[in-house]
């Protein structure tokens, strides 16, 4: 058994800490990458509100972290999380991110032991993230990490994952990207993984304010003509005007929705429910719409396949609006536009009632659509 407390310090916030305190920086264990221009300013979003919402008037201050790949000679990664500990028994914060808690506050941390070490020879790339088996999470958090491995020119003998979903966009998306399932490890409870070299991409910008070369990456990766044609589409056409429907899902339902269909429809738009289409089907959708509609939720991921100039029409309830569409339209030059739903704001400008339906004015949407 490994008793993490016998560390002092019991955690570091970056891995570049790391680095610097075994004298590794300028070796051939730490690469950083320059991946990113100049912050740009955001184009404004379209509405119909008298007053844009106080989440667009934010300055996003600052720019991305760099990019970087390390190696941990016998690092470990341990827990369901997949949690990454250095040789020296320190948790390392950046690549181990857990939204429910701070670093010192960790669920690692609050072991009084952690499950027993099983050691592999060989290399171990890591892949975890806290919430990979989000669609949105996934493809931003977790898969361009794979192209800071091959810029690296890093190859791994296992892929270390967590939340991992059988049939799913996770096993679609690494097939495409030739990552047989007999090279991947899924995190447990139980999991302890010390490998000869632990290979750590870092995780891809702030999560929600992806970087532009993370698009860049999926785009290419995914919207390639010779992936389209391996599937059968030897043309971009499906449906031009699509309306994403939550009515499936456990939150951020929209409440009115018959009403909204039954408007959207006379403009014809398509209802769909992207949980029951394979991956590659999505791409193809998204890659020739002309407009999207939809109330936030994971679905908006598919953004990153879209044209320039494609419409995007995104419903917000009063108690909880997120820009990261709107910044990932930024990025591709998409033209944006959102609703607040009925109802009043939080008072105290609280920003974390994520399961809150929607109710769509209708008169709203109508003057949405006639602007968009």
């Amino acid at each position: 058994m490994v008793d993490i407390y016998n560390a002092s310090g019991w955690f570091l916030f970056f891995t570049r800490d790391w680095i610097v305190n075994s004298n590794l920086l300028d070796t051939d264990y730490y690469k950083e990458f320059n991946l990113e221009e100049g912050s740009k300013p955001y184009s404004e979003p379209g509405r119909v509100e008298e007053v844009m919402h106080w989440r667009f008037l934010e300055e996003i201050e600052g720019s991305p972290p760099p990019a970087f790949v390390a190696v941990i000679p016998n690092g470990r990664v341990c827990g369901a999380k997949g949690a990454v500990i250095t040789p020296d028994n320190k948790l390392v914060w950046d690549l181990s991110i857990d939204y429910l808690s701070t670093p010192a506050t960790h669920p690692i941390l609050q072991l009084k032991e952690l499950p027993p070490i099983r050691k592999i020879s060989g290399t171990a790339a890591v892949l975890t993230f806290s919430v990979s088996s989000y669609y949105y999470h996934w493809m931003f958090d977790v898969l361009p990490r794979i192209e800071l491995l091959r810029k690296r020119a890093l190859k791994a003998d296992i892929f270390i994952i967590n939340d991992f979903l059988p049939r799913s966009f996770q096993e679609q998306t690494l097939r495409i990207l030739d990552i047989p399932l007999s090279r991947v490890k899924v995190c447990g409870n139980d999991f302890h993984l010390m490998a000869d070299r632990l290979v750590v991409p870092s995780l891809t910008g702030y999560t929600g304010h992806m970087p532009k070369w993370a698009c860049e990456f999926l785009r290419k990766t995914f919207l390639a003509k010779n992936f389209l044609k391996k599937k059968g589409y030897n043309t971009l056409t499906g449906c031009e005007r699509i309306y994403i429907s939550r009515e499936k899902a456990k939150m951020r339902k929209v409440i009115n929705e018959g009403e909204v269909v039954d408007l959207l429809s006379s403009y014809g738009f398509k209802k769909v429910y992207l949980e029951f289409m394979p991956f590659e089907e999505q791409v193809r959708l998204f890659s020739s719409a002309e407009m999207i509609v939809s109330p936030h939720g994971g679905g908006l991921t598919n953004l990153v396949f879209c044209k320039p100039g494609t419409r995007v029409l995104e419903f917000f309830s009063p108690g909880y609006v997120n820009v990261l569409y709107w910044i990932l339209s930024n990025h591709l030059k998409l033209d944006y536009y959102y609703i607040i739903g009925e109802g009043s704001p939080p008072a105290d400008r609280k920003n974390n009632m994520v399961w809150d339906s929607i109710t769509v004015n209708i008169d709203k949407l109508a003057h949405a659509l006639e602007i968009a």
